[in-house]
């Protein structure tokens, strides 16, 4: 089985605030340490609903400001494998445009 070497350069390099919400495929990347190398926190939202912050738990989405949350973050990652397609976005774009657009845009 080939098994990867990652090497990265840190010299003068941005690693961005990112929030990832995804299924458990994203325990690959936490666990080989990719996410801790790239971006400034390996920030999770498992399932949108448990926070996980370097591996461990950091409370429950429902209990922050989501829209103070994701407006800090230089980028937000939604993913899915197929076996949770039928789950998919896990309640995040009810709760985005819930909270954090304009009344004008959501029809309310």
């Amino acid at each position: 089985m080939p098994y990867p070497h990652f090497i990265y350069e840190k010299e003068r390099k941005t690693r961005p605030r990112v929030i990832a919400i995804g299924d458990s495929y994203w325990w690959g990347f936490t666990a080989t340490g990719i996410t801790a190398n790239v971006f400034a926190k390996d920030r999770y939202w498992f399932y949108f609903r448990d926070m996980k912050e370097n591996g461990n738990q950091a409370g429950l989405v429902a209990n922050v400001n989501l829209k103070e949350e994701l407006f800090n973050q230089y980028l937000v990652i939604l993913m899915a494998t197929e076996a949770t397609y039928q789950l998919f976005p896990y309640g995040f774009t009810e709760s985005f445009f819930e909270k954090c657009m304009p009344p004008e845009t959501t029809g309310k």
